[in-house]
């Protein structure tokens, strides 16, 4: 996952980044989706 571990990040702050990337990578699957629907 991205070699998040590997920061120098305490776990509240690696599991809030892995929430957003979570967030943002169903956005994209979304935005996909919908643009192959849509033609």
């Amino acid at each position: 996952m991205y070699g998040i571990d590997s920061w120098d990040l305490s776990q509240e702050e690696i599991r809030e980044y892995r929430e957003k990337i979570e967030y943002y990578n169903k956005l994209l699957q979304l935005d996909y989706s919908l643009r192959i629907l849509s033609n």
